[in-house]
């Protein structure tokens, strides 16, 4: 329970920062403080969550990471201010226990923010920029995408106590593999075993099904890579994350000779299939009825097809708030790459999306700096069990993570 201190005359109601139970915080709190002054006056009634400063900054936008700062805030959920208290160091009661289960409809918005706040504090604190610097509400995108594609596939962790979600994952099974997608973390419980329970039931899941397990993961993070690694997880390819600004006249997708650049139909979806499991030994078929049903107005696909009607590779993107990448893709070979990844980029002109290059692909890697492309992140593709190399040109993406 919460508990009163008396400190310099004033009163404080600390609360563990790992509780967001709104009723429990709803206590009396007389006269706010920073660095040890006096900030307020009277008597404020707050019903809040309180954060630290990293999650208050990555949540609502405040910066309050000056030095000398108190280490805990309350987000009052009446005034939507950040008001700083004094509240002791209280670390994560080492008989907390967890539960897993999946995600339901009404767990929606806090997974968007737990995804936010893991992102943007991961990088914060790493790579010193916030990843996603529009606000939580954009990373509704991945439940509402995931739910639509592979309903009932997002495991939960959850602290057993306050039932506050602890770590969401979203996997995907196929008839080939089962894809791990995005899995995060919420900061408040890093190095406390989420992610390790949430891998833990997705392993089990495929070994149910007698199926490998698939992931994209960033490179710069050891500790993500070092999870999957001590599953047993191998390391399969590398990527380079690339950007561009794309210019309003576009790039000239200089497709070679006899080949035709177009949008994708239904009818190539029995090519796009067959391509995919010659090249790469996997099968996604729904993933691609999904893209151009495109009921969300997001998706755009693009095929290359040879003089025959052959397909030569696919490419597709997304454009969101929350998200604007090119990807899942393959081509044939290096040059078809290239002419689908600059075509495509042409739907963006103006933005700047993001996209994924195998770095061993040396001729499609120039191509990219040939039109100003840029390195942003590194990801590297990672397999339990079964895996057959890919001999084409894949470029993986991480929304949908399905490849």
């Amino acid at each position: 329970m919460p508990y009163k201190t008396e400190e310099e005359g004033l009163t404080f109601v600390p609360v563990s920062p790992h509780c967001q139970d709104t009723e429990r915080i709803g206590q009396c709190h007389r006269k706010v403080t920073a660095n040890g002054r006096e900030n307020g006056t009277g008597t404020v009634l707050l019903r809040g969550v309180v954060v630290n400063r990293e999650s208050a900054l990555a949540e609502c936008g405040v910066d309050i990471c000056a030095a000398g700062l108190p280490e805990f805030f309350l987000h009052c959920l009446f005034c939507d201010k950040i008001l700083p208290i004094r509240v002791p160091d209280l670390p994560l009661n080492p008989m907390t226990t967890f539960e897993t289960r999946l995600m339901r409809v009404g767990d929606w918005n806090e997974v968007a923010r737990l995804i936010h706040s893991s992102l943007n504090i991961w990088y914060e604190r790493n790579r010193g920029f916030r990843l996603v610097s529009d606000g939580w509400e954009t990373m509704l995108l991945f439940p509402r995408v995931y739910e639509a594609l592979d309903p009932g596939c997002c495991v939960l962790v959850e602290e057993t106590a306050s039932k506050r979600i602890a770590g969401a994952c979203f996997f995907h099974p196929r008839s080939t593999h089962v894809a791990l997608g995005n899995m995060n973390t919420h900061p408040d419980f890093f190095g406390h075993g989420v992610a390790s329970q949430m891998l833990r039931y997705i392993i089990d899941e495929a070994d149910r099904r007698k199926l490998p397990v698939r992931l994209v993961s960033a490179a710069t993070n050891v500790d993500s890579f070092s999870l999957y690694n001590r599953a047993g997880f191998v390391p399969t390819r590398f990527f380079q994350d690339m950007t561009v600004n794309v210019p309003e006249e576009g790039f000239d997708p200089d497709v070679p000779a006899g080949w035709t650049l177009r949008d994708a139909t239904a009818e190539d979806i029995p090519q796009i299939v067959a391509l995919e499991k010659e090249l790469s030994s996997i099968e996604r078929e729904k993933d691609y009825h999904f893209f151009l049903r495109n009921n969300d107005n997001i998706w755009h696909m693009s095929v290359l097809t040879g003089p025959n009607g052959e397909l030569g590779g696919f490419l597709v993107s997304i454009n969101d708030p929350g998200n604007n990448m090119l990807g899942p893709g393959l081509a044939r070979d290096e040059t078809l790459a290239a002419a689908l990844i600059r075509g495509e980029l042409n739907f963006y002109r103006g933005y700047s999306p993001v996209w994924l290059v195998p770095s061993c692909a040396r001729t499609l890697v120039d191509a990219m700096y040939t039109i100003g492309a840029r390195n942003c992140e590194l990801h590297i593709t990672q397999v339990l069990g079964d895996y057959v190399p890919e001999t084409g040109i894949m470029l993986p993406t991480a929304m949908p993570g399905t490849g």
